[in-house]
């Protein structure tokens, strides 16, 4: 069942910060009726976050030993709850130097995709539970809520300034509830170990996806600096799955 939707150079503290979120947002994976309600309050650390991919010292791309696979430009996850297309096709340069997160765990399931050679834009998806700590069922907006401002504060945090919300939708796709928000968030220029980076702003583009007890939520990160993005978040949610 496929679910239809919409999807340079960014900041290096990109990488790092969507790690520590994979760590932090562990509690948003939760499965239903494992406790949707202790949003937040998990911090699995650094530890937590598998990554495999990127590249050495940004020169070398290194080789990826994914948990989930990637067959004919697909993105499965390891324990086949979801596909997704990968952001860029096996054999490109893109690919060779694109960073790949994962965590699978008995909470649930986060993927990541980028930065990569020069898309640095970052593809998340990630499932969440729709039930609290005592099994019993949350509406799938207040659900959907909730997720979206724990990713948003992290990344508020992360990057250390605010994200705008410019839009939001509701909408239903192949027989689900579908919610969207498009944010911008504004990075001055700072200082880091490879030079001083430019000032930038990302948009980020952000999915709910109403699957019963379970939540997809697809979050694409572009920096405007990323000429060649424009549409490549539209084609990543539009690719979603659940498992059939």
């Amino acid at each position: 069942m496929l679910i239809k939707m919409f999807a340079g150079l960014v900041h290096a503290t990109t990488c790092r910060t969507d790690c520590r979120i994979v760590a932090i947002h562990g509690a948003e994976t939760v499965r239903a009726g494992t406790g949707l309600a202790a949003l937040g309050l998990f911090v699995l650390g650094v530890a937590g976050c598998a990554s495999t991919g990127g590249t050495l010292g940004g020169l070398v791309p290194l080789p990826k030993a994914l948990q989930g696979s990637i067959v004919d430009n697909v993105y499965i996850a390891k324990d086949g709850a979801f596909r997704v297309m990968s952001p860029h096709e096996k054999g490109s340069n893109e690919y060779a130097y694109m960073a790949v997160k994962e965590k699978y765990s008995p909470m649930g399931d986060y993927v990541s995709f980028g930065p990569a050679a020069f898309d640095q834009s970052i593809y998340r998806v990630n499932f969440t539970g729709t039930a609290d700590a005592q099994g019993v069922a949350i509406p799938f907006e207040t659900a959907a809520e909730k997720v979206i401002a724990s990713f948003r504060g992290e990344l508020e945090k992360g990057y250390g300034t605010e994200l705008i919300e410019k839009e939001k939708g509701v909408s239903r796709a192949n027989g689900r509830n579908v919610l969207s928000w498009t944010y911008v968030q504004n990075l001055p220029s700072h200082s880091t170990i490879q030079g001083r980076t430019s000032a930038d702003t990302l948009t980020h583009k952000v999915v709910a996806i109403d699957g019963g007890n379970l939540i997809a939520v697809l979050w694409v990160q572009t920096p405007a600096s990323c000429g060649a993005c424009e549409g490549k978040a539209t084609l990543f949610t539009n690719s979603f799955e659940f498992a059939k």
